[in-house]
């Protein structure tokens, strides 16, 4: 699941919007994870759903596993029999272009899914509601579940504009059986970028002009220099007082080493386009996937690789860690986080929100988890295990994992509880506006210093000053 790509449609829509004065009223969503739910529930509490007049809403947010999503509409319609929830799980008009056509053509839903790097675009425009005060009446919202930094991934400027869903983590992952290979202690991983580079030349192995086996490939898997900026201590932005402003500071010291660090390890296994040709012939789809197969001996992924290993290594030895810092400092993770919004326009807010907070909530955890794992079963006929996302809500991460484990080795539910604990630990992209115009800049910079096109320092200071002057464009500079 890579939240950055996925995004990257959005930017013609919210330009051509943007230069034909359109305001945006719409969000953006990309395909990623499910959810469910079940009737019963908390006992007492008042619900904002007051009215016994027939409500329709319209959600959006289909995905690859829809079970989930169609089992939490059906609970809560057997919870509220008078709501019905028009579910739309077709892939195109989820496209950022279809949905942004569909908001401005007046036939936008008035739920749908949405990526944590386009809120804050979107709520800044006024396309998204404010939350804060139809929260204060749920029935199913409580901020206490939830982890506060991560829910925090749902405001913008001080207010909520979304919740948070389901998310990830990003563990680095080895190949236990590489390290026992090379008397390496199969359950410890490195401590530090350090050992990380001596883990890197030692387990790799040349072979004539080629590799046998490259020991770590710091982009390999699904890793950013954004997670190694933050593990330096780095901030992409620095935001103004009232937190509408912000200002590009990816080229302070932290993202600076952290780009020489990440060019230093490409160095010394060939470069980057050294490495990624070896890639090509050495890593498969599946089972021929190189960490799997012992070419690459650690890896920075999702997660939810641990599907991966239930489907295709299932008696592998592997372990995983939190991907390590610098010498002196913490390390940690990062998650690219779902959320589920209101549009600004739909004509049943209080139903609508009230509906999003049972869809992040223990209750609609469970249920998403018991749609999608018996939607599993009827497509594997129970060969192989389930491995579900991980939630920023704490209790519905537990409640998911709870549905779940009977269909998991221990192994698996061992790398589930760590992800899910592993969540106090990690970090979001900042919401703002033009978050996408960060996450190219720090790719540009990547891909130019790894290029030899500029020098770290180099390239990080070009493209925060572009990103700055984009910044000054739209207003938003301080």
């Amino acid at each position: 699941m890579d939240h950055g790509l996925a995004w990257s449609g959005a930017r013609t829509v919210r330009r051509g919007l943007l230069s034909a004065g359109v305001g945006m009223s719409g969000a953006v969503a990309a395909a990623c994870v499910p959810g469910t739910g079940r009737p019963g529930g908390p006992e007492t509490g008042e619900t904002a759903i007051k009215t016994k007049e027939p409500v329709t809403l319209t959600w959006w947010a289909g995905s690859g596993l829809d079970a989930g999503f169609i089992a939490i509409k059906d609970a809560f319609m057997q919870r509220f029999p008078n709501v019905t929830i028009q579910y739309e799980k077709e892939a195109d008009h989820l496209k950022p272009e279809g949905l942004a056509a569909a908001v401005l053509a007046g036939s936008g839903p008035d739920v749908t899914r949405f990526a944590d790097v386009g809120l804050g675009n979107w709520a800044s425009k006024g396309g998204v509601l404010a939350l804060d005060d139809f929260l204060k009446r749920s029935q199913f919202f409580k901020k206490e579940d939830f982890i506060p930094r991560l829910l925090d991934s749902g405001k913008w400027a001080g207010r909520f504009y979304a919740i948070p869903f389901v998310t990830d983590t990003r563990p680095l992952f080895w190949n236990a059986e590489v390290f026992k290979q090379e008397g390496l202690d199969p359950a410890k991983g490195p401590a530090d970028w350090d050992q990380l580079k001596e883990l890197t030349l030692r387990l790799t192995r040349r072979q004539g002009p080629s590799f046998d086996r490259v020991g770590f490939v710091p982009l390999f898997g699904n890793s950013w220099l954004y997670l190694f900026g933050w593990l330096n201590g780095g901030e992409s932005v620095q935001f103004s007082p009232d937190g509408k402003k912000v200002r590009c500071t990816i080229n302070d010291a932290a993202w600076v080493q952290a780009l020489e660090y990440i060019t230093d390890l490409y160095r010394v296994v060939g470069g980057k386009d050294t490495m990624d040709a070896w890639l090509k012939e050495a890593s498969g789809p599946q089972a021929q996937h190189a960490l799997l197969t012992g070419k690459v001996g650690l890896m920075i992924a999702t997660d939810n690789f641990g599907g991966t290993f239930g489907a295709y290594a299932p008696d592998l030895e592997y372990g995983f860690s939190l991907p390590p810092a610098p010498k002196g400092k913490q390390p940690l993770t990062w998650s690219g986080i779902w959320n589920m919004v209101v549009m600004k326009d739909s004509k049943r807010p209080p139903e609508a929100v009230e509906f999003i907070t049972f869809v992040t909530s223990v209750e609609g955890m469970r249920a998403w988890a018991e749609g999608g794992l018996n939607d599993f079963r009827s497509r594997s006929s129970g060969v192989g295990y389930w491995y579900p996302p991980v939630s920023t809500n704490r209790r519905g991460g537990e409640a998911i994992l709870d549905v779940a484990k009977g269909q998991m080795p221990e192994r698996g539910q061992a790398l589930r509880r760590f992800s899910q604990d592993a969540l106090q630990s990690s970090r979001h992209r900042p919401v703002m506006p033009a978050g996408l115009e960060v996450w190219d800049a720090l790719a540009g910079a990547t891909n130019d210093a790894l290029a030899g096109k500029n020098t770290p320092k180099s390239a990080l200071d070009g493209y925060a000053q572009q990103t700055n002057a984009k910044f000054q464009e739209l207003g938003m500079s301080f």
